[in-house]
């Protein structure tokens, strides 16, 4: 099962279609904006930190 089957698992036929073309319009609309010379538009905060930087000699294990 996909990552895409398993998000729709247990909902009925209707609510996925629907979910379905949501996503589809969504991916067509960011593909455009693309094509267009635009970045893709995001619906979440991402929130205002920086990613955690490694210093010089950290290992990947911490």
């Amino acid at each position: 099962m996909s990552v895409f089957d398993s998000l729709l698992n247990g909902l009925d036929d209707g609510t996925q279609r629907r979910t379905r073309e949501l996503i589809t319009e969504s991916v067509t609309a960011d593909r455009e904006g693309v094509l267009a010379g635009l970045n893709p538009e995001r619906r979440v905060d991402t929130g205002g930190r920086e990613r955690r930087r490694r210093s010089a000699g950290t290992s990947d294990s911490e």
